[in-house]
């Protein structure tokens, strides 16, 4: 039915690339007779996502995936849900539809080609016409850049060699033609791209540490949400940077930062051939530092460790010029430090202003080398100390959810979760559970000295610590002193400016104790903070049987055996003003007659009477009998703490 329709053929083949996807996914549910969302990767650019009526995103449990064939990119392809009622099942997809789609992405990916052609033959065209000068071709690489991409804004920044500012010299897309700015080469992203001819994704410019403010203006009027910025270079003694710009967050696909650095690198090629000239020297955009061979060296290290996401090169590299590099994080804890690092004071000191803060400290006696690769050195250690933090933060999530499975009693998400608990830094057996309660202060997202917080707590106890609403679980796979836990929780609390609560108890556990021991814990440290304001360390003895008889849930049950068992009994002490009761469970928990009788301060003929006024009053008893010795016993006990 779908192949006789050429109207929908026709906009599902649709030549238009990217545009007109809201009908291209109303054909697809009018012909599968269900809701459906289209994801659009686009070839070079920000991803597309058109829903078609009625489609919820949350309705995950009855939605088909289907990925559009792609021959040229396999690993970059668009894909399809399709959101089917419940009880249809989920019929397949008509290859028909699949196919539309898959030469729509393939028209798309030859527009994008073609888009390039069109750009390198009209700047071929003008520089063999006798169009020389940057300025003239500014408007035609922006153009091309756009049409790459499909960025609604491009910005081209440059600067001659020996000046250390960049200048805004052509935006398109802007809704201030005019705007303008110089930006220092030691600051932004601008800055950083073309000292260090390294190119940059950002995904979401308000949660990333580029933020200059210089460019607040731009980002505010023109609501930039992320981009690229790749090194650009076309003219003797000038480089600079290309800007394409999104007006929403995302990153772009895979593709799209290659296309952009080919794009770039073939402008050198394209007015070479048409004007016949001599190929600009590489060494210009790095003017600073081309004629210090150390500093090329270590710069060339740093674009390893930034790739490897590494200290181990740019550690190796300093220490070939006796550089001593020390990074510590909030809490002064180190994070990295090199032979070099003496015990004199650092010759420079510098805040690493990342996702979490942190200070970057330098030994040397040759500062000169220092200045030159410093702004160099500062951007990569904060990149390095941001992919640290993600690190963490991806451990503390999994440990989170790992937490949240594992005590949901008698799932199987707990069984299984329990089996994975190496894979979050646990060990086989734990022997103790201690939990520290930080207050509502630090209960909120990971930023700040939680991070700082999370190495210090594994450094002193040895286990990776879990964090759960302003909580820090430890589970450990050796004993640790309640002195030491004091004296951790003092640090913390004198750390954080508030009090910290602290408790902990011996368990070897397992998927059935798991849950009633963190219960245990979070119960007492509620009740200790009650009658302790001010902090304390509560290390938790094994549960006596009035624990036990005393659980809410269970009173009820305890007060069914007791009066099942010892009902006459009590019953004639509260009327008679007796202790037939108290005499019972201390002479079953003494171990002899005259036991009981100095327990009771009274004399043994005394107990052996109340004994003979018992079994009168239980028929049916028998004290000799074990199995009867320990039910009355726990009657007894029930019944005392019952009544």
């Amino acid at each position: 039915m779908f192949s006789e329709s050429f109207q929908n053929w026709a906009i599902l083949t649709g030549a238009v690339g990217l545009q007109d996807l809201t009908r291209c996914v109303g054909v697809v549910a009018q012909s599968a007779g269900a809701p459906a969302r289209l994801f659009w990767p686009a070839p070079f650019g920000l991803p597309e996502t058109a829903d078609s009526d009625q489609y919820d995103p949350d309705w995950a449990h009855a939605t088909a995936h289907f990925r559009v064939p792609s021959a040229i990119f396999p690993e970059v392809s668009p894909e399809l849900w399709v959101q089917f009622p419940p009880r249809a099942g989920t019929p397949d997809m008509p290859e028909d539809i699949l196919g539309a789609l898959a030469e729509r992405w393939r028209k798309t990916l030859a527009e994008s080609t073609q888009a390039i052609d069109r750009v390198w033959n009209q700047m071929w065209l003008a520089v063999h016409a006798g169009i020389s000068e940057p300025g003239d071709l500014y408007p035609l690489i922006a153009t091309g850049a756009e049409a790459i991409v499909r960025s609604p804004v491009v910005l081209l920044a440059m600067r001659h060699a020996g000046r250390q500012t960049l200048e805004i010299v052509h935006t398109q897309g802007l809704r201030d033609p005019g705007f303008s700015f110089r930006l220092p080469l030691s600051r932004g992203i601008g800055g950083f791209v073309v000292d260090t001819q390294e190119s940059v994704v950002v995904a979401d410019y308000q949660s990333s540490h580029w933020q200059d403010p210089l460019m607040e203006k731009l980002l505010r009027q023109e609501e930039i949400a992320g981009g690229m910025v790749v090194p650009f270079q076309a003219w003797e003694q000038m480089d600079g940077a290309l800007y394409a710009l999104f007006n929403r967050p995302g990153a772009p696909s895979p593709l799209a930062l290659l296309a952009l650095q080919r794009y770039v690198r073939s402008i050198r090629a394209v007015l070479f051939s048409a004007q016949n000239a001599s190929p600009y020297p590489y060494a210009t955009s790095l003017a600073r530092v081309a004629d210090n061979p150390a500093a090329t060296h270590i710069l060339r290290k740093l674009r390893v460790a930034r790739r490897q996401s590494a200290w181990q090169p740019l550690v190796t590299a300093l220490g070939d010029y006796a550089i001593g590099l020390q990074v510590v994080d909030a809490w002064g804890q180190t994070l990295e430090s090199s032979a070099e690092v003496g015990e004199t004071p650092p010759d420079r000191t510098t805040p690493l202003d990342g996702l979490e803060p942190g200070l970057l400290s330098l030994w040397s006696r040759q500062l000169e080398l220092i200045d030159a690769i410093h702004p160099h050195l500062v951007q990569t250690a904060t990149l390095l100390l941001n992919a640290e933090t993600r690190r963490l933060d991806k451990l503390m999530h999994t440990g989170h959810h790992w937490l949240r499975q594992v005590s949901a009693r008698g799932t199987e998400d707990q069984t299984n979760a329990w089996a994975q608990r190496k894979a979050i830094g646990l060990s086989d057996e734990i022997v103790q559970v201690w939990c520290l309660d930080l207050l509502p202060s630090t209960s909120g997202p990971a930023i700040g000295p939680v991070h700082a917080l999370f190495r210090h707590v594994k450094a002193r106890t040895g286990a990776t610590p879990i964090f759960d609403r302003g909580k820090v679980w430890v589970f450990s796979a050796k004993p640790l002193a309640p002195d030491a836990m004091e004296d951790l929780r003092q640090d913390i609390a004198q750390r954080l400016g508030h009090p910290v609560y602290c408790a902990g108890l011996h368990s070897t556990l397992d998927p059935s104790t798991i849950e009633p021991v963190l219960v245990r814990l979070d119960n007492a440290l509620m009740a200790w903070a009650r009658r302790h304001p001010e902090g304390g360390t509560h290390f938790l003895n094994r549960p006596a049987l009035n624990d036990l008889l005393s659980l809410a849930e269970v009173k009820a049950p305890v007060h069914l055996f007791a009066e099942s068992w010892i009902g006459p009994l009590g019953h004639y002490d509260l009327l008679h003003q007796t202790s037939l009761v108290a005499t019972l469970e201390i002479y079953l928990t003494a171990g002899s007659l005259t036991q009981a009788a100095r327990r009771l301060f009274v004399h043994p003929n005394t107990v052996r009477y109340r004994l003979e006024q018992i079994v009168s009053l239980v028929p049916g008893i028998a004290l000799d009998d074990p199995e009867m010795r320990l039910a009355l016993a726990v009657a007894a006990r029930g019944w005392n703490l019952c009544h």
